[in-house]
C-alpha cells in the first residue's frame, strides 16, 4: 500500500490574527459605505437617548452644543442569564448614539466606525459576542441625522470559523453476497455446488458526516489528496479511537457563504467504516506456476485430468497436496492510505 502525505494540513486562523485583518477589512468596507460621511460616534445610555430624543423632536438652533454635552461614559446593560431547557444563556446589550452631517439609514448608521460590529466582543465580558444591531433614528426632524444603535450580545453565539464541528452518526444495513454461513459452513447446495443466485443478508453500516465551517482562503485541493483514501494511521472522531485502516472519507466543500458581514465556505466529510477496506480472496484457480515461472493446467489422478474446479494453491503460484487443503489468503490495497490525523483541524 502506498502511504500519500496530504498536500496541506488545515489550521484554524489564530483569532488576534483573524480579528486584526477582519477589522482592516471592515474598516476598508465602512469608508468606502459612508462615502465620505462624517459621523460621530458616541457610547451612551438607553435612559440618555430617551431623553434627546424628545430634544430632537423640538430640534433648536443649539442642537449640536446640547449634543456635545451628552457624556460619553459608556453604560451597559447588566448581563442577564436566560434558561431555555438545558441552555443557559448571558445576554446584554450597549447603546451608541451616531451623529451624521449628511443623510444616513439605519444600515449605514449601523456600520458607523465606532460602532461594535457582529462577533465583537462585549466591553467587560469576552464571552460574549455581538449577535444583533438594532437602529432606530432620533426624533421626526433629526430623522437620517441622529442615530440609536443598540448592540445585543450574548455567550451562546460564535465567529463562524471558530464554531465547534457538527459530527452525526448514522447506523444502517446493506446487502451482500455470503458464501459461509453464521456456523462456518458454506452456502452450497446438498450435492456441494453453488445455487444459481448467491443467497445474500444484511450487513450493518455505520458512517458519519462530519461539517465544519473553514476560511474562504480554504486550499480546494485539500479535498483531492483525501478522496477516496484510507486512514493510514489511527484518529479520534466525536470521542471514538478509529484504527488505522478503518475509515474511508469523501470530502465535498461548499461555496462562499456570508453571515453579518463574515465571509467562510462549509466542508463536509463523509466517513464510511469496515472493520478492513483491504480486498481478501482464496489463492484458488485453473493453473499454477512451473519452474520457469509458466502458468500450466492442474492437472489430479491418473491419467492426469485437468481439474474441473477451482484447486487450492500455497501463495506462491504452486498448488497444494489435495483439493480438501485451505488455500493461502490474497490481500490487496484498493486504496491509498493518508494520515486522517491531519484531519484534526476539521473534526473539532
Amino acid at each position: 500500500m502506498k502511504t500519500t502525505k496530504p498536500l496541506i494540513k488545515y489550521t484554524v486562523p489564530d483569532i488576534a490574527d483573524y480579528r486584526a485583518k477582519r477589522n482592516a477589512r471592515r474598516d476598508a468596507e465602512r469608508t468606502k459605505l459612508l462615502a465620505g460621511a462624517q459621523t460621530t460616534v458616541k457610547p451612551t445610555s438607553e435612559s440618555q437617548l430617551l431623553a434627546l430624543e424628545a430634544r430632537l423632536s423640538g430640534m433648536s438652533e443649539d442642537l449640536v452644543m446640547r449634543l456635545g454635552g451628552i457624556t460619553t461614559g459608556v453604560r451597559q446593560q447588566d448581563a442577564k442569564s436566560l434558561q431555555d431547557g438545558d441552555i443557559s444563556e448571558q445576554r446584554a446589550s450597549t447603546y451608541w448614539l451616531v451623529i451624521s452631517n449628511t443623510p444616513l439609514n439605519a444600515y449605514t448608521a449601523s456600520e458607523a466606525t465606532g460602532v461594535p460590529d457582529y462577533y465583537d466582543e462585549h466591553p467587560s465580558t469576552s464571552s460574549m459576542l455581538c449577535k444583533a444591531k438594532r437602529t432606530r433614528s432620533l426624533g421626526a426632524e433629526a430623522d437620517r441625522y441622529y442615530w440609536e444603535v443598540q448592540c445585543d450580545y450574548s455567550d451562546q453565539i460564535q465567529l463562524p470559523l471558530y464554531m465547534p464541528a457538527v459530527i452525526e452518526w448514522d447506523f444502517s444495513t446493506e446487502s451482500e453476497d455470503y458464501f459461509f454461513d453464521a456456523d462456518g459452513d458454506p452456502v452450497v447446495n446438498s450435492a456441494g455446488t453453488p445455487f444459481d443466485a448467491q443467497p445474500q443478508r444484511d450487513k450493518g453500516v455505520i458512517t458519519a458526516t462530519c461539517t465544519k465551517n473553514v476560511a474562504t482562503s480554504f486550499d480546494l485541493s485539500y479535498a483531492l489528496s483525501f478522496g477516496n483514501a484510507v486512514n493510514s494511521d489511527s484518529f479520534t472522531l466525536d470521542g471514538v479511537s478509529i484504527s488505522a485502516g478503518q475509515a474511508k472519507i469523501a470530502l465535498s466543500i461548499g461555496g462562499v457563504q456570508t453571515s453579518n458581514g463574515e465571509d467562510f465556505r462549509t466542508v463536509k466529510i463523509n466517513f464510511k467504516f469496515k472493520p478492513d477496506w483491504d480486498d481478501h480472496f482464496a489463492d484458488v484457480g485453473y493453473y499454477q506456476l512451473n519452474g520457469s515461472g509458466k502458468a500450466i493446467p492442474i492437472t489430479t489422478g491418473t491419467p492426469p485430468k485437468q481439474v474441473e474446479k477451482p484447486y487450492p494453491l500455497n501463495g506462491s503460484g504452486a498448488k497444494k497436496t489435495n483439493p480438501t487443503d485451505t488455500p493461502a489468503e490474497l490481500t490487496f490495497k484498493p486504496y491509498n492510505a493518508v494520515p486522517f490525523s491531519d484531519l484534526s483541524g476539521l473534526l473539532t
